[in-house]
């Protein structure tokens, strides 16, 4: 009886993960993770689709250095390292850290982190 709970509780924890295997956002998801927690920028950035949203502006390439500070804090980076990404009906992932949710979006260069604004 308890490997049967074992099992199935190993199958529920693991069931997102599998399914964001067969999208290929498993992958990118680690490495956009990792990059974020050791405060990689350039390796974010390269992991951005631009222009991307940024709460209500749009914002291009050029602006992600100003942008950098104030939205990839130590405590959302932290966050980032170590969050569970949440499939949405359209088949985008989300992030949620504290007042934030970090949307991830497939493009013709792959995933990449297209959106940010409020957890509500």
């Amino acid at each position: 009886m308890r490997r049967a709970v074992f099992a199935l509780a190993m199958l529920v924890l693991l069931a997102p993960l599998a399914v964001a295997q067969g999208d290929g956002f498993a992958g990118f998801w680690k490495e956009f993770s990792a990059a974020a927690k050791a405060g990689d920028k350039a390796k974010v950035q390269a992991l951005t689709k631009f222009p991307f949203l940024h709460y209500s502006d749009l914002r291009k390439e050029p602006a992600f250095d100003r942008v950098w500070k104030n939205l990839f804090t130590a405590k959302a980076r932290a966050c980032l390292g170590k969050a569970k990404p949440e499939k949405d009906k359209l088949g985008n992932y989300t992030v949620f850290c504290g007042e934030s949710g970090f949307l991830f979006e497939k493009t013709a260069a792959g995933w990449r982190f297209g959106e940010v604004g409020v957890n509500d």
